[in-house]
Formats: structure tokens, C-alpha cells, sequence
């Protein structure tokens, strides 16, 4: 059963963590100035600038700032600084049971797709695929304008799709899904990838060459994971 997390109100507090990655201080000073100007106070987890090699510190203090911001009665959303790598390594060691007792708003992109799936998996949490704080900024006020509207249960907006290419019409309703298509394709046959039956699929993906696209979507394909269309072109998964 999902569990949708308190909407985020003005005033409250939202935690800042880096899972994957490493990120600097004047990366962030940005996204969290729009933050704080939006009404929300900030707190930054203790081990969120260090960083070892290509991950934002070591696994257990990225692990540790998780669970401290679930476990933080105060803060009643999380984002994540930046994706990159380093989410996955965390998935066997995070206490659900932690997390599932304390829902709240989680957001992230890219790398943090594995934890978006794994506590949707787990836990039930209903999560967001949305920007991490270092890019909030970006595309201002669009992205911002978005990220309110999800977190606070504004209006929803429609997705506009006009600059895609409909491959075969049809209508379809279900759970919605999905990530950055390298991470899905690493996450399926994990004990921390929710089942894709009767949900929508979707990927997010960018920089890859075209034959890197074929592969991934060719692996999900035989592994069972992507969506089929019947006859008269209504999508599922199977």
C-alpha cells in the first residue's frame, strides 16, 4: 500500500543530504538561498560537503545523514544535493523500518533513483523524481515552480509532450514508475526494485549515445521489466 507523505508547509524545515556524489559549498548556496526565500528553513546533514574520491564521503556517514533526517522529527522534507553515484551502495544497509515509521518528502534525480524505487519497494513511501538543490536554480522559476506545486499539493500542471514523437497512440493508467534508465536497468533483479506490473513506465536519461539507449532499453526488454502494447495499443507491463 503507498504512503503519501504530509504536504510541506511555509515555515517548516527541509534537510539537505549528498548520497551519491560529492558537492561543493558554492554549489549549493544557490538552490538553498531559494529555499530560504520561499520560507523554509534548511538544515544541512553534518557530512554533507566531504567527500572520498567519487562519492560525497564515506558510505557509512552518507548512510548515517539519511537515517538522521528520517529519524529528525523536525524536518518534513529531504533533498538530495546532487546525483552522480554512491546510492546503491547504501541500499542493503538502510534501516526501512527507520524510514517507514517516519514518512516524509523525498526528492531526487539521476543517481538517486535507486533510493527513490527502494523506499517506494520497502516502505510504501510515495517519493519524488524531482530536482536535486544543486540544479533547483536552473530553468528558474520553472523548476521551483514545479517542485512547489508536488511538495505542497498545489495545482498539478500537465506534462507537455509536444515536442515528443507518439510511436503508437493509446491511453493507459497505473502507478508511475521509473528514473534514470541506467539505474533502472541495475536495479532490476534487486531484492529493492518495485514490481513495473500495471504502471507506467517512465525513464529519464541524457548524454548517453543512441546505441547505449538501444542496450538499456533491449536489457529491461528481456528482462521483463518494459512495457508491452496489445492490439489496440493500450500500454502495460508485464
Amino acid at each position: 500500500m503507498s504512503v503519501k507523505p504530509s504536504p510541506l508547509k511555509p515555515g517548516e524545515r527541509v534537510g539537505v543530504i549528498a548520497p551519491a556524489g560529492p558537492v561543493k559549498e558554492s554549489e549549493l548556496q544557490t538552490g538553498i538561498s531559494v529555499l530560504e526565500s520561499l520560507g523554509f528553513e534548511v538544515k544541512l546533514s553534518p557530512h554533507l560537503y566531504e567527500e572520498k574520491d567519487y562519492l560525497a564521503g564515506e558510505d557509512a556517514a552518507r548512510l548515517c545523514d539519511l537515517h538522521m533526517m528520517f529519524e529528525d522529527e523536525g524536518i518534513r522534507a529531504v533533498l538530495c544535493a546532487r546525483g552522480g553515484y554512491g546510492t546503491m551502495r547504501l541500499l542493503d544497509r538502510i534501516d526501512f523500518g527507520l524510514i517507514g515509521a517516519n514518512p516524509k518528502i523525498f526528492v531526487g534525480y539521476s543517481d538517486i533513483t535507486a533510493l527513490l524505487l527502494a523506499l517506494y519497494e520497502k516502505t510504501g513511501l510515495v517519493t519524488f523524481h524531482g530536482p536535486v538543490l544543486r540544479d533547483l536554480s536552473k530553468n528558474h522559476p520553472g523548476n521551483v515552480e514545479s517542485f512547489l506545486n508536488l511538495v505542497t499539493s498545489g495545482p498539478v500542471k500537465p506534462v507537455d509532450l509536444g515536442g515528443g514523437k507518439v510511436i503508437r497512440p493509446g491511453r493507459g493508467e497505473g502507478i508511475l514508475l521509473g528514473g534514470n534508465l541506467s539505474l533502472i536497468c541495475h536495479m532490476v533483479g534487486t531484492p529493492f526494485m518495485p514490481s513495473c506490473e500495471g504502471a507506467l513506465l517512465f525513464i529519464e536519461e541524457k548524454g548517453e549515445p543512441p546505441y547505449l539507449l538501444d542496450r538499456m532499453i533491449t536489457h529491461l526488454k528481456l528482462s521483463g521489466a518494459l512495457c508491452r502494447c496489445d492490439d489496440r495499443g493500450a500500454g502495460r507491463l508485464r
